[in-house]
């Protein structure tokens, strides 16, 4: 039984062996091929486009968009190839940091981030703080569910749930120039 045993372990060494030559040997003339190619000025197969010059073509132009519809115009522009969302968002953030594209709305729960191509540029509501919107809503004495409310329907824009902006709100409300009055809260 044992020899039966050492003979599967050798002809399983030796099977490996033999794929690991394969396998370096393949990933040799890939590379030859490849050199070869570039020294024949061929960088990528005729017909076949680099993912960054298909999304170039994708981004509308004079228009606000969302990631998703670019990934949509992605597969049906090229529906053999696959598309990676990660790395057409990848892509899309390059592109806004390099002033490219500019981001119009950030992204919240539910709902995606809008872009438009910075050929068209628009004017971008300034982003407020926290603070500053409390500051500009809080006119009166208010409950802390009234702050909330004000402070999203301002246009603040944030991923908290309210509940959690509201807990925020309780500590910088503490901490700053407020006073809680029995169940409501005001300037000083």
């Amino acid at each position: 039984m044992e020899n039966f045993d050492e003979l599967r372990a050798l002809a399983r060494r030796k099977r490996d062996a033999a794929r690991k030559r394969v396998q370096a040997e393949y990933e040799i003339t890939l590379r030859q091929i490849a050199r070869l190619e570039r020294s024949l000025g061929f960088d990528q197969v005729p017909g076949h486009r680099k993912m960054r010059q298909t999304i170039d073509t994708v981004i509308p132009v004079g228009r606000d968009f969302t990631a998703d519809e670019v990934h949509a115009a992605l597969e049906t522009a090229d529906p053999k190839r696959a598309w990676a969302k990660g790395t057409v968002d990848k892509y899309l953030l390059k592109l806004r940091k390099n002033g490219i594209i500019q981001r119009v709305r950030i992204g919240t729960a539910g709902k995606s981030a809008i872009y438009r191509r910075a050929e068209h540029p628009t004017r971008l509501p300034e982003r407020r703080t926290l603070m500053q919107t409390v500051d500009d809503v809080l006119t009166g004495p208010m409950t802390l569910k009234e702050i909330v409310v004000a402070v999203l329907a301002a246009g603040f824009v944030t991923i908290r749930t309210p509940t959690d902006l509201g807990h925020q709100l309780t500590y910088k409300l503490r901490n700053g120039p407020f006073r809680f009055d029995g169940d409501r809260w005001e300037k000083n």
